[in-house]
């Protein structure tokens, strides 16, 4: 159990023990997918771990499965998305983000249009079919992880999960 508790060293990052908060759908943003004071308090309660990976956060508007889902679509949320940082890191955390796209588990109501997956059809406990996603919208997507990665480390992420 010593071991558990002792500091372990990934690549670059020492982290204070070998626990491991993964990334969880706290739903505690507002419809524009801010971080808000909730989100804060709710992971620095839990940031005594040696990593916190922050809950999924849809890359692009159509890829929200919920209304009051984590964004990282937008340059205007990399300010509430550094205080989260900063938090965290103060409880010493090594600290990252999961970039998402909800794809078939994506509701029209969240997204504000129609819902895309790899193909068409229902994905297991959504409500709504997904339509296939064309050949057209793959490179948007890319370049939407893309500039959500470059938003992450503008934050001071220290890594992201996709």
């Amino acid at each position: 159990m010593s071991a558990l508790f002792s500091p372990f060293t990934i690549k670059n990052f020492t982290l204070n023990s070998r626990l491991v908060l993964p990334p969880m759908a706290n739903e505690a943003s507002d419809e524009s997918g801010a971080v808000n004071e909730k989100h804060i308090a709710l992971y620095v309660r839990r940031a005594g771990v040696g990593m916190v990976i922050i809950e999924h956060a849809y890359v692009q508007l159509a890829g929200r499965v919920k209304n009051n889902q984590l964004g990282i679509h937008d340059d205007r949320l990399v300010s509430g998305l550094r205080r989260l940082v900063e938090a965290v890191k103060a409880c010493g955390a090594v600290t990252g983000i999961q970039l998402a796209h909800g794809g078939g588990k994506v509701t029209r109501a969240a997204a504000g249009g129609k819902v895309v997956a790899p193909s068409a059809g229902f994905v297991p406990g959504s409500k709504e079919p997904a339509e296939a996603l064309e050949q057209a919208q793959i490179a948007p997507l890319v370049a939407d992880y893309v500039a959500a990665a470059q938003r992450a480390f503008a934050a001071g992420f220290d890594f992201v999960e996709i």
